[in-house]
């Protein structure tokens, strides 16, 4: 099964299988989605976990302070609406 997603894969960044013809075929990209190897298959059940939590916490780290400053100014928006004259 690997050897048929890898060939499908190979034909598609060649050009010679086109991307419509796989969804066609009811699989659609979820083919090409398989296809891709994980990269910590050999680690252990504690391992993923870890590196799951790892990659959370830098998406937490630069995400939050954007949202913080949106919620801000929204914030800010509300009340300046607020305080326009009638």
């Amino acid at each position: 099964m690997a050897d048929k997603k890898a060939t499908i894969v190979n034909e598609v960044e060649a050009g010679v299988m086109p991307v419509e013809k796989l969804e066609g075929t009811g699989t659609g990209m979820a083919v090409l989605t398989n296809a891709i190897a994980n990269p910590d298959a050999e680690k252990s059940a504690a391992e993923q976990a870890d590196l799951d939590k790892k990659v959370l916490w830098k998406i937490d780290i630069n995400l939050i302070p954007w949202l913080c400053l949106i919620y801000l100014l929204c914030f800010l928006d509300r009340t300046n609406i607020g305080m326009a004259p009638k």
